[in-house]
């Protein structure tokens, strides 16, 4: 615990590698130093997003309200984009494709309301679910009273003697808490609860089919990680023409053009049609610059494009 002193008032800022930390307040703290340690990539940046990732997946694991799920998925996506591409930019493939699966697999579930992983532990043991729930809400509880500014010239000597009590339990708490996750992580099936998935395990899960292709699209640059059944590491494919301010727009041409058509999918199973696409001169234009900028760079980094030629070079207004 850190804190800088002003006349009558003492303000702390808890670190977030420190322990006894609330996990929201270590979580928002991360973010803070991996945003300051952002360019130039370093060790030091990494292990900023590392911290970052690995609370986040407590924060969000622990929420239970479908709201805060929602307000979080801003936050996921854009933390683990952000921390992937620094991994990139210092040649750790295997990170990068973990934490990208990290926020993937948060997001999905945020999005399906699907069981977060206390909910997953309690269906396997509901008495160390509770104590973990239980635990961590008590700790959050904690952190948020220690945040307050404090008067102390203004301070009672009960009011000190009520405060040093309240910290010895927030202390007791964070080692409760660690303690806990411990015990849950040495369980069959559980040695990643609320752990980014590794690489390994992900690249060992491959079918043989053909590779599968994840893309990071961010505001400092754009590529894929092919991940390739027998491969030892992550293929990381660079799109230096594409931009993540050209997915935006193509996304907002794409969604304006079909609403004006009105054939969004979810107005057309409001109205009971099936949906049929327009294939005009627009479409042809939003998926040639796909072709050209994410999917032909794609295709040759995999040696897939020997005889591939582009599908969207006809008229633009060929309605095949």
């Amino acid at each position: 615990m850190t804190g800088t002193v002003y006349p009558y008032i003492t303000v702390t800022a808890c670190s977030p590698t420190h322990i006894t930390g609330a996990p929201s307040v270590r979580f928002h703290a991360a973010k803070t130093w991996a945003r300051l340690a952002r360019v130039p990539v370093s060790v030091d940046t990494l292990e900023a997003f590392r911290t970052a990732i690995e609370l986040l997946s407590q924060v969000a694991g622990l929420e239970q309200t479908v709201s805060k799920r929602y307000a979080n998925l801003t936050d996921v996506s854009h933390l683990t984009m952000s921390a992937s591409a620094a991994a990139i930019d210092a040649g750790q493939n295997e990170t990068a494709l973990e934490w990208l699966e990290q926020g993937r697999c948060l997001v999905w579930n945020q999005i399906q309301q699907l069981r977060t992983p206390v909910e997953n532990l309690h269906a396997h043991n509901p008495s160390l679910a509770n104590r973990f729930r239980d635990a961590a809400t008590a700790l959050e509880a904690s952190g948020s009273r220690q945040t307050e500014p404090v008067l102390f010239a203004k301070k009672t000597m009960r009011q000190m003697i009520t405060a040093q009590a309240e910290n010895k339990r927030h202390a007791e708490l964070a080692k409760e808490l660690n303690q806990l996750l411990d015990e849950i992580r040495a369980l069959p099936g559980f040695s990643d609860f609320l752990r980014p998935p590794t690489a390994s395990t992900l690249l060992e899960g491959l079918t043989c089919d053909g590779p599968v292709v994840i893309f990071n699209l961010h505001e400092d640059r754009c590529g894929a990680l092919a991940l390739i059944s027998g491969a030892d590491e992550p293929l990381h494919i660079p799109l230096p023409t594409f931009s993540h301010k050209q997915a935006v727009e193509l996304r907002d041409r794409l969604h304006g053009y079909l609403k004006k058509q009105g054939v969004r999918v979810r107005e057309a199973e409001r109205a009971g049609r099936p949906l049929d696409l327009p294939k005009k001169g627009m479409i042809h234009m939003i998926l040639r610059e796909i072709w050209e900028h994410v999917v032909k760079p794609v295709l040759n980094a995999l040696a897939c494009n020997d005889s591939v030629s582009c599908p969207f070079t006809r008229h633009p207004d060929a309605t095949h």
